[in-house]
């Protein structure tokens, strides 16, 4: 048998665990507001049976790592609304340029206009996906977050499709790596997060605002540089309960 001392803090029973802390998050809730409105679950452990328990990992260093921990505690600020949009030009063609708009308010100087990198794969979705991911990082960790935006498809990524994207190792996934980074960034935070889901150019002032700097992003001429942040807190390994032989070949 092993010495406790030779094992991967992941597997070390004396290490501080996720399962710890998660039973704080009783406290922040987990539950959604409203049919338009989805509350981020930041729990990092597994659930259901033991078979639920096992997963292939194609990188090692991903099979080792333990999670950084968030200690699900609020402070006594109140809550942050952001704005977020994305906007691309020549969109599904070689020449594309996606923007991401973050908002916080009028002449707030936490506003951003962002261009996408190149190597992101610039889209409109992308550009969605990006303006959540930097809104969440520039907001105080423990403080409430509320991020509005008119992407079913970026909110729903993070909240109603992500166990499923989870469990496939984010591997087949369109703009899986985006996903998991957005993920990863939002599952840092100690404050409750929750995404609503306007209707875009339908009047909204704030979602007017976080589509001009979209806008704006995209037409910048170079791109600009995005955090790739720590990925230390999504689970990168695909579930052995979902894997069929067609999806190991294309894997």
């Amino acid at each position: 048998m092993l010495p406790t001392s030779t094992l991967e803090g992941k597997w070390d029973p004396r290490v501080r665990q996720p399962e710890d802390t998660e039973q704080q998050l009783d406290i922040i809730g987990t539950r959604n507001v409203d049919e338009n409105t989805e509350t981020f679950n930041p729990r990092v452990t597994t659930h259901g049976t033991t078979a639920d328990g096992f997963r292939l990992f194609a990188d090692e260093r991903a099979a080792k790592a333990l999670p950084i921990i968030a200690h699900h505690r609020e402070d006594n600020n109140p809550e942050v609304v952001v704005h977020t949009d994305g906007s691309a030009t020549n969109n599904g063609i070689a020449e594309a340029r996606a923007g991401s708009g973050i908002y916080f308010g009028p002449g707030d100087p936490r506003n951003r206009a962002l261009r996408i990198p190149d190597e992101w794969g610039p889209s409109n979705q992308v550009g969605e996906l990006a303006a959540i991911k930097e809104a969440a990082e520039m907001c105080p960790k423990g403080t409430p977050l509320k991020i509005v935006s008119n992407s079913r498809y970026a909110i729903n990524a993070v909240t109603k499709y992500l166990q499923k994207t989870e469990d496939n190792g984010f591997l087949p996934t369109a703009n899986g790596e985006l996903i998991a980074l957005t993920v990863a960034s939002l599952q840092v935070r100690c404050g409750k997060t929750t995404l609503q889901w306007v209707k875009g150019h339908a009047g909204d002032e704030g979602n007017k605002a976080a589509n001009a700097l979209a806008v704006q992003g995209a037409a910048k001429d170079t791109p600009d540089k995005i955090r790739q942040g720590d990925m230390n807190l999504v689970e990168r390994g695909v579930k052995l309960r979902t894997i069929t032989q067609s999806k190991a070949e294309d894997d």
